[in-house]
């Protein structure tokens, strides 16, 4: 079964294997009343947006299986306003309920249920020391996987934008604009280094060649622009989500 294709993390807890669900559904409505008028007609009063819990199940598998199902109770029992991202997604909110399922140490099947606490794209409000934290968090695992200077460069001056910050209420205008520009370039940056390495990707002509020093290093290269793709790829999920709470700024 395939998986959610993105780092799942809860908490500071990154999801693997079989703890990864095969898809994560994020609903969300508009709470509202109607007042029903004579003749038919209505009056709807928007009240704003009410997003439902994020549910998912997986299974911790292995000999540190225990210890993850830990760790998730422990963050239900704490009841603390945690994030919760995946790809270029996040939410705050709490584990409103955790139900591990034990089978033995090594396997241990859960359900989890996240109840989203803000809605982001309506503002950071109180919560936006912690979005500053995952901004920063996430510039740092770019600079970290980027595979140019010019990338990891701009990636340093966002964070000497950002890593001061607090959290992000009262932030100026121009502050503001600095971030938001600066996440940006980093995102199309990753994006096209990501299109650089792909023009590389099975170009190099693996066909035997005369010598075997010579085909040892056309698959050094290969097995280099695929190792350079896949880090690349992380990047830009984390690029991506940097760039969303940099846009949500107000």
């Amino acid at each position: 079964m395939s998986s959610v294709n993105a780092p799942l993390v809860l908490g500071g807890i990154v999801f693997e294997g079989f703890e990864i669900p095969s898809s994560l559904k994020f609903p969300t409505k508009q709470r509202h009343h109607i007042h029903k008028l004579v003749g038919g007609g209505r009056v709807i009063d928007t009240l704003g947006p009410d997003p439902e819990d994020i549910k998912w199940s997986g299974r911790f598998r292995g000999s540190n299986a225990a210890s993850r199902c830990r760790s998730l109770e422990s963050l239900c029992d704490t009841g603390g306003v945690i994030g919760l991202s995946w790809g270029s997604f996040f939410r705050l909110g709490i584990v409103s309920h955790f139900d591990p399922d034990y089978n033995a140490e090594y396997e241990i099947p859960y359900s989890i249920t996240f109840t989203p606490d803000v809605n982001q794209s309506a503002g950071f409000g109180i919560f936006g020391g912690t979005l500053a934290a995952i901004l920063t968090g996430d510039i740092g695992h770019v600079m970290n996987l980027a595979a140019t200077s010019a990338v990891a460069s701009g990636a340093a001056a966002l964070s000497s934008t950002v890593e001061p910050l607090s959290n992000f209420d009262a932030l100026s205008a121009t502050t503001i604009a600095t971030i938001r520009s600066g996440a940006a370039a980093l995102a199309a940056g990753v994006a096209n280094e990501i299109a650089a390495i792909e023009v590389g990707v099975g170009s190099v002509d693996l066909a035997l060649p005369t010598h075997p020093v010579d085909f040892a290093a056309a698959l050094q290269i290969e097995a280099a622009n695929a190792i350079g793709l896949a880090n690349l790829t992380q990047a830009s999920d984390y690029a991506a989500r940097a760039d969303h709470i940099a846009r949500g700024l107000q």
